[in-house]
């Protein structure tokens, strides 16, 4: 009875998440027990959403990569995967400068009667400037303003020797180019803030999509074990069925006398735990199907359709995976958590030029070109300022150094640290990467032959039970060991599942520690189901 007890509660075990009819007898959906208009609405859902009239892998994984809360997730950090290299650019945007102003001036001042006591002025101004990665700035400047000048009032013979009110315009245009001759004298700044930019950006995208690789391996994992148990517990069912047809001689032998009752009630027990158990297990897969349908956000509509009637199918590709994994010693891609940090560490060696360079003294030379024109009407400026008459020149050399260099050197020794730390992270990942691929291949070669010997297993348990029931009914031994050999043969059929399904699930680790899921992804993305 301890050896049936154990049997009784591995068979729970393994039908916990799937279901079966009330009755263990066959696989019977409960589409047989509605409607013919719902079973028309039924089938108008399956050609819609299952075409195939199965629900495969690569659907499950287009439907979860299109709309997913996770995959929107990954998306949203892709929202800046161009701010590295708009930042950049941001020093080469020209700037443009608009103002005006109104100043009325009534200081007083030491001039005497010379110097204006009202002063009113209102200026205009424009500026635009714009930076070359050549080193250069160019900078044009416009000007106009209206000036008031109120004097103080004299009277008498002496008014004719002072000065009268005035109002008058002037306008002055400016060119100007500034040319960096030490520091940044080829824009090696502006330059290499672009490439890190870029290869910051080339990072992020990197990232997101080893994050994605990571995703789908989980979403594989998920359904392979949605696989597994439903296979699981269709063995269960055929299980219990088989036992059902040896009750049925079991009772034609009671009657017969040529069985004991012990046989009987031996039997019965164990087919109502099987029923049980299916019963059970009925809530448990709607309870799985829901939960993956809306974690996945499948559609919705698939929460309508029986599971057990909806066929699953493995990725078996394992010949495609013995070939890589036979090439396995050749040059293999990186994945894309090594490529991301090799562009981080290139943005970072960049970093570390520009910090370099800071250090040298900003040595440079500027010319400018002016001219003005002054005028009592707005018109009249503008026109003397356009003839340039009265131009005006300067030529500028200049130096700007910053004494110890303190916050220069600081910043430089954190670029090299994260630098540095990035280049650890390379290396432990493309050890890691390598262990990996190595696994992947040698569990792949393990369960492929372990799989083999299972089906050997399993057609020779089988072969074991059908002799035992033979034994059973020409009276040479009791009920226990048909049951027994039942029993092994159920614990057969859910080791080659399990090898099965753990084989399929490898064959996908290969394809990612290989650099060949991102193509598959890629390819799923662009099927139209």
């Amino acid at each position: 009875m301890f050896k049936i007890l154990i049997h009784t509660v591995i068979l729970a075990f393994f039908g916990l998440f799937f279901s079966s009819l009330p009755k263990a007898a066959a696989v019977e959906s409960e589409e047989g027990h509605i409607g013919d208009e719902e079973k028309q609405s039924i089938a108008a859902l399956k050609n819609q959403y299952l075409p195939s009239g199965t629900l495969p892998l690569e659907l499950v994984l287009y439907y979860a990569l299109k709309d997913n809360s996770q995959m929107r997730l990954i998306k949203s950090e892709l929202i800046a995967k161009d701010s590295a290299s708009l930042r950049a650019e941001a020093a080469l945007d020209p700037v443009l400068k608009v103002e005006g102003s109104f100043v009325r001036d009534r200081s007083e001042n030491s001039g005497g009667l010379f110097s204006p006591t009202d002063t009113k002025v209102i200026k205009a101004l424009s500026s635009l400037s714009k930076n070359y990665t050549s080193g250069t700035t160019v900078f044009a400047e416009w000007q106009s303003q209206q000036n008031q000048l109120d004097f103080p009032s004299v009277s008498g013979p002496m008014a004719t020797f002072f000065t009268a009110d005035e109002e008058f315009f002037e306008s002055r245009l400016s060119f100007g180019v500034r040319q960096q001759l030490w520091r940044n004298q080829n824009g090696e700044e502006i330059k290499g803030a672009k490439q890190a930019g870029k290869h910051i950006d080339l990072a992020l995208l990197k990232a997101a999509s080893g994050k994605t690789e990571d995703w789908v391996l989980g979403v594989v994992d998920l359904y392979r074990n949605a696989w597994l148990a439903k296979e699981q517990v269709l063995s269960v069912m055929a299980h219990a069925k088989k036992q059902r047809d040896f009750l049925r001689v079991v009772k034609i032998k009671y009657r017969r006398g040529t069985a004991v009752r012990s046989d009987l009630l031996q039997i019965e027990a164990s087919l109502l735990a099987l029923e049980n158990q299916v019963r059970a297990s009925k809530k448990q897969l709607l309870d799985l199907w829901e939960g993956l349908i809306i974690n996945l956000n499948l559609p919705r509509v698939l929460l309508k359709l029986d599971p057990m009637s909806i066929p699953l199918l493995l990725d078996e590709s394992a010949k495609e995976t013995e070939l890589v994994c036979g090439q396995k010693q050749a040059s293999v891609p990186n994945s894309a958590v090594i490529e991301s940090l090799e562009e981080q560490i290139k943005a970072q060696e960049e970093l570390l030029k520009i910090k370099k360079g800071q250090t040298d003294p900003s040595l440079y030379i500027q010319g400018q070109l002016s001219g003005n024109g002054i005028n009592n009407s707005l018109s009249g400026s503008l026109s003397e300022m356009g003839k340039y008459d009265h131009p005006r020149v300067a030529l500028i050399l200049g130096l700007d150094m910053v004494l110890n260099q303190h916050g220069t050197q600081a910043d430089y020794l954190d670029v090299l640290k994260q630098k540095t730390q990035l280049e650890i992270a390379r290396s432990q990942q493309n050890d890691l990467l390598l262990v990996n691929q190595s696994s992947a291949c040698r569990q792949f070669a393990l369960l492929s032959e372990q799989l083999q010997g299972d089906l050997d297993i399993l057609k020779k348990q089988k072969q074991r039970a059908d002799l035992e029931q033979e034994r059973f009914e020409v009276g040479k031994i009791d009920a226990y060991q048909v049951i027994q050999a039942e029993n092994d043969v159920i614990s057969s059929s859910f080791k080659v599942n399990g090898t099965r399904a753990q084989l399929s699930l490898t064959l996908w680790q290969v394809k990612k520690y290989f650099n060949q899921l991102a193509q598959q992804i890629e390819h799923i993305q662009s099927q139209k189901f």
